[in-house]
């Protein structure tokens, strides 16, 4: 996987996977409740989002550019403080399925900012072997995996297993919440907060994301994650 060195120099600043486009998924409700989210992890830091609706068969591409355009006017007018000085880039969190690749060569399943890289997820219990081809069908197909939220999956507690994607050219995210618990057991009591941190401190995740839906459903609350990516990576 290339990414610039300006994205690595910078990558606590980018938010690759969120939920801000209202109204067409479990995410924000309305512009209001897009531009709290946004405002929020602003706030935190964060000064690129990729906003990474759910994918649906159902959905027209052209309704989610319509309504990313709106977004994006809708904060330049509510937040002009903020709006000259972050950036919104339009993406799709897209669940595998037979048809994904032609569903991205017409257009109606969005890359991640017009690139071809894509943001992907898979069922959480799906093996190894499986996960596998169907990856590299992706990347046959011309196409750049980022593997959304890959501390969910049971195949890739295996570090043998998450080197070998990373070598077949596919990107590890990871949600900066799974770094202390979202408040629950955090920290050293938190077994899964202890893998995930010895993931990054490994250097096998190259992207975060906030995964921020609604006001009561995983707000971005990342300073304390952030100040131990931080940290680690000064040491």
């Amino acid at each position: 996987m290339v990414l610039s060195q300006d994205f690595k120099d910078n990558i606590l600043k980018y938010d690759v996977h969120c939920h801000i486009i209202p109204g067409v998924d479990d995410g924000a409700r309305d512009f209001c409740e897009a531009l709290e989210l946004i405002e929020s992890a602003y706030l935190q830091g964060i000064r690129v989002f990729y906003a990474t609706p759910h994918y649906s068969r159902h959905q027209n591409a052209e309704t989610i550019r319509k309504l990313y355009n709106q977004l994006i006017d809708t904060l330049k007018i509510e937040k002009p403080e903020i709006a000259d000085n972050l950036e919104i880039r339009l993406g799709n969190e897209l669940y595998y399925h037979s048809e994904l690749a032609e569903r991205l060569d017409e257009g109606q399943a969005l890359t991640m900012g017009d690139s071809r890289y894509i943001l992907i997820e898979f069922d959480p219990a799906i093996g190894y072997s499986e996960l596998y081809l169907q990856l590299r069908e992706i990347i046959n197909a011309g196409y750049k995996p980022i593997i959304a939220h890959m501390e969910r999956y049971a195949v890739l507690e295996s570090y043998d297993n998450i080197g070998e994607l990373k070598r077949l050219g596919c990107c590890m995210q990871m949600n900066y919440e799974s770094l202390t618990g979202n408040g629950i057991l955090t920290d050293l009591f938190n077994r899964e907060v202890r893998r995930c941190r010895k993931l990054v401190a490994e250097g096998y995740i190259d992207l975060f994301g906030t995964d921020m839906h609604r006001r009561d459903f995983r707000f971005p609350n990342i300073l304390k994650a952030l100040e131990w990516i931080k940290k680690t990576n000064e040491q």
